[in-house]
């Protein structure tokens, strides 16, 4: 048999190996920060699905999982910020209402999703519940 004119098998994969190597060493930087508001907003939508229909309809282990580890995050990060006088919560202001409050600024601010989770969910309840300074 006579070997094909042209490129050689190894010539022509050069471009393949290459762009093979430049994902490999970009990927990291297409990954999700598992931190981000990013990340979690879809959680925090299923902790208020299994909040207003106590049910977790739909959802697989890990998601109810990081839906209350949203929940028991928001809940902590308030505790927090009431304990030190950051915030002033309302009277009657349910933990469900707290996580919707944080989803809705997340959609209306998409911008901020790139941002910690934490730092996300400070940012809202400081805007929103500002305690009243006593002059």
């Amino acid at each position: 048999m006579k070997k094909p004119r042209g490129m050689s098998i190894a010539h022509a994969m050069k471009p393949l190996v290459l762009a093979i190597a430049i994902l490999g060493i970009c990927s990291p930087a297409f990954a999700l920060d598992k931190s981000s508001g990013n990340y979690w907003i879809k959680y925090c939508r299923n902790a208020i699905n299994i909040n207003d229909n106590n049910k977790a309809a739909n959802t697989d282990d890990l998601s109810l999982v990081e839906g209350n580890f949203c929940l028991g995050f928001v809940s902590g990060v308030s505790t927090g910020l009431k304990a030190a006088n950051a915030i002033c919560v309302p009277a009657g202001v349910t933990l469900g209402q707290q996580l919707k409050l944080v989803v809705r600024e997340m959609d209306s601010y998409p911008e901020m999703l790139h941002k910690k989770i934490g730092t996300v969910v400070v940012a809202v309840m400081l805007k929103n519940w500002p305690c009243e300074q006593s002059k």
